[in-house]
């Protein structure tokens, strides 16, 4: 993990490719708690980090396990966990992409509950590869296999969704992301090479797209400055300078 500066300067780094604590293997997604502490979704160790903002590890659970389509059972493991969310009450939400639904932990690591199992209906995943948590609570779901975004309450229950039909183009391996804000949602269209914007209910209101040579975006998040983009192409972190609060439905 890099730990940088607003302007792109590499303040610090942490961990190194293991299974031992305070290493990772393909590390997909990384969350700030209101304690200043980071949680990782430690892929392919199937397993949450909890890291000081020092880079001192301070906890990790999870273990591997394959579950069977409706079937929640198994709780606390995981089958390549790429997604994770904190909200401001230190609750952890990790999206389980290779089984189908999204764990709840407290912020210590204690199972609280999930939502989903494998299927197409409302309020079922398949593939979720990325969660967020709107201000006023709302859990929102990158639903990678149904090409959706679904939308929860605070307790798991469904309450909408939308589709992303260009998410069946994504390069292989290289799942979409999400980040909500209090009336935009940008997700990456990796496909696509570009940055989608949605208002709170699902209406499009921009695509970005580089001006320069074609990004492929991995990781996404809304800043002071504009949207930031990881380009898993380059390598590099590219900044959209532009306000998603001021984009008009085209």
């Amino acid at each position: 993990l890099w730990h940088l500066s607003p302007s792109g300067e590499i303040l610090a780094a942490w961990g190194s490719l293991g299974s031992d604590v305070g290493l990772f293997h393909s590390p997909s997604g990384v969350a700030l708690a209101p304690s200043g502490d980071l949680y990782v979704a430690d892929t392919w160790n199937h397993r949450v980090q909890r890291i000081a903002s020092d880079g001192t590890p301070l906890a990790r659970w999870g273990r591997f396990a394959v579950v069977a389509p409706f079937d929640l059972t198994g709780y606390g493991a995981f089958f390549g966990p790429r997604g994770i969310a904190v909200d401001p009450s230190g609750t952890v939400y990790v999206a389980d992409t290779g089984d189908d639904r999204i764990q709840v932990f407290s912020g210590d690591g204690k199972f609280m509950w999930a939502i989903g199992g494998e299927g197409e209906a409302p309020g079922l995943l398949r593939q979720p590869c990325d969660v967020d948590i709107a201000p006023d609570g709302e859990l929102y779901v990158a639903d990678f296999g149904n090409r959706r975004v679904q939308v929860y309450d605070q307790g798991g229950i469904y309450l909408r969704e939308w589709n992303v039909p260009t998410w069946a183009d994504c390069p292989s391996a290289l799942f979409p992301r999400i980040e909500i804000t209090d009336s935009v949602v940008v997700v990456t269209d990796p496909g696509w090479g570009r940055i989608l914007v949605y208002d709170r209910v699902g209406r499009l209101l921009a695509a970005l797209e580089s001006e320069g040579e074609r990004i492929i975006p991995s990781a996404v998040a809304v800043s002071p400055s504009g949207i930031l983009v990881a380009d898993a192409q380059s390598g590099w972190i590219s900044l959209f300078p532009i306000d998603p609060l001021s984009l008009e439905e085209p």
